[in-house]
């Protein structure tokens, strides 16, 4: 990480960000504080630098969390806190890039259901990386923080209820019970989340439905 230099908005290598992104890391959280001290630890194998000049790290978040649960199991943290701070640093770069005026719901919906029970840690980790940057301020990262909560009011999308029952999408695929109908359930939430049909609007999820006749006939 020392002298693996950065571009854009970075002003530090990337092992001063780290130590200056631990500093601002805004919490004493020993999950959240891991992630920022291992979110950009898949930086140094990724990084190249373009004919322009630019430092990239191609897809520098999926492989700094395969590193993480390396680097923590050698560790013995417990399997809990080894895919909790994992999950943190393959998404940390989402809530970065959120853009209030480029992100529909749907887009929203689907990072708060990736981030399940860590969505407010991984806020932390993004406010965190973008302070120890030259980026002007975490003003995109509080209104997000704020859209998640709206959109999830009452677990609306992080505990979404399924908006056909087994009896309908038994009848609808004229089948009898099975692992299927779970997994119709699976995409009908998911096309739901990203807005193909409103929250409890069945009749709207079953025409979505009888519209996928594969989803039905499948295994």
């Amino acid at each position: 990480m020392i002298g693996v230099e950065q571009s854009g908005w970075h002003c530090y290598d990337v092992y001063d960000h780290t130590l200056h992104a631990l500093d601002r890391t805004p919490t004493d959280d020993l999950i959240t504080r891991l992630a920022v001290l291992l979110h950009d630890v898949g930086k140094p194998p990724t990084h190249a630098v373009a004919e322009d000049g630019r430092h990239t790290f191609h897809d520098h978040p999926h492989v700094g969390a395969e590193m993480a649960e390396e680097i923590l199991g050698r560790l013995r943290f417990s399997g809990d806190q080894v895919r909790d701070v994992a999950t943190l640093v393959r998404l940390h770069l989402r809530p970065i890039q959120y853009r209030h005026d480029t992100h529909g719901d749907a887009a929203v919906r689907r990072l708060v259901r990736a981030a399940g029970p860590l969505r407010a840690k991984l806020l932390d980790v993004a406010r965190a990386d973008t302070l120890a940057s030259s980026y002007p301020g975490i003003e995109e990262i509080d209104e997000l923080a704020e859209r998640m909560e709206r959109l999830d009011r009452g677990g609306a999308v992080s505990r979404p209820t399924p908006p056909l029952d087994g009896a309908t999408i038994m009848r609808l695929g004229r089948r009898g019970p099975g692992p299927w109908v779970g997994r119709v359930q699976e995409a009908l939430k998911e096309a739901m989340l990203d807005g193909e049909f409103p929250p409890g609007d069945a009749a709207a999820a079953e025409a979505w439905l009888r519209a996928r006749p594969e989803l039905l006939a499948g295994p």
